[in-house]
This record gives C-alpha cells, sequence and structure tokens, in this order.
C-alpha cells in the first residue's frame, strides 16, 4: 500500500475511532455503509479484530483502537473535551504555553476549551490569556452579544474634544467595565485661574470613571510649549514628566499610568 493510501486509511480510522475506541456514538443521521471482511497486516504479520471496517462513500473506515495498538499506540479518549488521544498526550502532561497567550496548553484543553496552537482562538483581536484576564469569552467574538466583537471594544479608545482638533486622548483599558467611561472636555471653569499662571491653552479635564492601565494625552499645534497639571484646590501647577514634543508632527505627548479619577491639563510657554 502507498503511503499516500496509509495516510488516508489512518486519517479515515479517526473517525471510525470515536465509535469503536469508547463505546461513544454520535449519530447525526442514518448512513447506509458496506461492511467487508478487512484483513489486517502489520509489517507482513496478519492482524484480527471482532470490530468490522466498512466502507462509505468510497473511503474505507476502521477500528481507530484496533488500529493504533497494533502499531504500538496507546489510545485514549476524553469524554470531557470530546478528544481522542492517540501515543502521548503532550499538550496535558507539559504545562507549556504552546501559542504564547498566556495560557498553558493543559489548561486551554481542559479549562477553557481553546486552540492551544492558536494565540486569539475566536480571532476577534485579543490574546485568549488577556480575555481571561478580562473576563471575556475566549471562544465568543462578542462575549456580551451586545454586536459588537470583543476586538473593538476593547482596546485603545481615541476621543476628540467637541470644541477643539488640537487635544485628542487615548485611553488603554484594563479592566472591561460597561458603564465605566472616559470624559475629556474643556473646562472654562478653571479658564481664568490657569490664565493667570502662564496658561496659552484652555485647560482640558480628563475624567476617569473606570480602572484604566494608562492614558496618553496628545497637544496638537503648540511649538516650544510644556504640558502643566493643574491643581484645582491649591491653584497651582506642576510639569507633567516624561512629554515628548515631535518636532514633525507638531505635537506634544505624555502618558500617565495607573491613573486617579480627575486631572486638569494645560500649556505653557
Amino acid at each position: 500500500m502507498s503511503k499516500a493510501k496509509n495516510i488516508k486509511l489512518l486519517s479515515a480510522g479517526f473517525l471510525a475511532g470515536t465509535i469503536f475506541c469508547s463505546g461513544v456514538v454520535y449519530a447525526a443521521s442514518s448512513i447506509k455503509v458496506d461492511f467487508l471482511p478487512l484483513k489486517y497486516y502489520f509489517d507482513g504479520e496478519q492482524k484480527t479484530t471482532s470490530k468490522p471496517g466498512f466502507i462509505y462513500n468510497g473511503t474505507v473506515y476502521v477500528p481507530l483502537r484496533f488500529f493504533s495498538e497494533s502499531l504500538g499506540k496507546e489510545v485514549e479518549w476524553d469524554q470531557k473535551t470530546l478528544s481522542i488521544y492517540v501515543g502521548k498526550k503532550t499538550a496535558l502532561t507539559k504545562k507549556v504555553d504552546e501559542d504564547g497567550d498566556g495560557l498553558n496548553s493543559q489548561d486551554e484543553i481542559e479549562k477553557y476549551h481553546t486552540d492551544p496552537t492558536l494565540k486569539d482562538t475566536d480571532g476577534d483581536g485579543i490574546d485568549d490569556g488577556i480575555e481571561i484576564e478580562m473576563n471575556l469569552n475566549p471562544n465568543n467574538k462578542d462575549s456580551d452579544n451586545n454586536g459588537i466583537e470583543d476586538g473593538e471594544e476593547i482596546g485603545v479608545h481615541e476621543l476628540k474634544l467637541s470644541n477643539s482638533s488640537n487635544v485628542k486622548g487615548s485611553f488603554y483599558i484594563k479592566n472591561k467595565y460597561i458603564n465605566h467611561s472616559v470624559v475629556l472636555r474643556e473646562d472654562m471653569q478653571y479658564l481664568n485661574d490657569v490664565k493667570s499662571l502662564g496658561a496659552i491653552s484652555n485647560p482640558i479635564t480628563v475624567e476617569i470613571r473606570g480602572p484604566y492601565e494608562k492614558f496618553q494625552l496628545e497637544f496638537k499645534g503648540y511649538s516650544d510649549a510644556k504640558v502643566y497639571q493643574f491643581d484645582t484646590i491649591n491653584k497651582t501647577k506642576e510639569l507633567v514628566p516624561n512629554q515628548q514634543y515631535d518636532s514633525n508632527g507638531d505635537k506634544i505627548v505624555f502618558e500617565i499610568e495607573n491613573p486617579l479619577d480627575k486631572y486638569t491639563f494645560f500649556l505653557v510657554k
């Protein structure tokens, strides 16, 4: 028998094996098959089995347990995960992260029922490990069934001020809470206090209503300026650390990790 036919026969055996291996039968509909008195030879030695093979739609099906054990391979049926293991159960005996998604293969197969060879089982743009951490369903693109894929709801959210095109905020969500939000607006309440401190822009107030990992704020169109944080209680200013100026894009960018509830920023030359 050619190598190609051997592969075809082995593959066919997997389907029949789910029937002959454990006594568990999954039949979606009735089919007509032709049972044959097949003879099996392994390295020239004939072996027999009480489980008959059959032909269906031109393909030969054989009992998987008999076929595998005749080749010296153990067969195991896992009812919980509907899995058939031939030979060593590598993914279950080694707690390794094969696809680099932050979950070990054993947990992916037994606990989360995700694909241990794919970082993003449901293809929503978020790795399986991140979805588990965020209490999302890694097997469903739309965990909350609201018509929007998780990858579109979770990630980077960009906001622009309604009255200005020169300020943009990007917020990186750490956890998914539908009722939490971010408000980015020009705050006229602190305009006079900020102007007295030498501001060249209106104050920008950022209100954070949710557990965010960090946020990034961009001021566009201001040359040779610095971003300050305004203390609304003491009416003082403090230079925001780690701000970067991009002369090509004519913008100032800075990030704040683990933000608090509220900030007010403005620019000073």
